[in-house]
């Protein structure tokens, strides 16, 4: 009795175990890289580069100066924007991963013992 229910129980885990990776697990790996994505923002700065991008730098207020200062921030947040782009291309190869890990896992298995 307590065999045929171990076993019983073991073979509802196995199936719902896919609806677990589709429904909860993906939610939570994409709350993650969602929530991974926003701190990088906020650790490269950009907004805050973004604000300051007409600001003088170092006190400089000369033309050549400020035009250097907008040029500078230009770039500085053009090269974190990439970055951040990168990063998010990264964690979307790897959602798109978490999605196609299953049915690949599911072929290895059973397709040797088809073929």
């Amino acid at each position: 009795m307590l065999a045929t229910s171990l076993v019983m129980d073991e073979l509802l885990n196995l199936l719902r175990f896919p609806l677990w990776w589709y429904s909860t697990g993906l939610e939570a790996v994409a709350r993650w890289l969602w929530e991974d994505l926003r701190l990088e923002w906020r650790r490269l700065g950009v907004r805050l580069w973004m604000r300051s991008w007409l600001q003088p730098m170092y006190g400089v207020r000369d033309i050549t100066g400020r035009l250097f200062s907008v040029f500078m921030r230009t770039v500085v947040i053009v090269a974190r924007g990439v970055w951040w782009l990168l990063i998010a291309g990264i964690y979307l190869v790897a959602l798109i991963a978490w999605i196609a890990l299953m049915p690949v896992a599911f072929s290895l298995i059973i397709l040797p013992f088809v073929w």
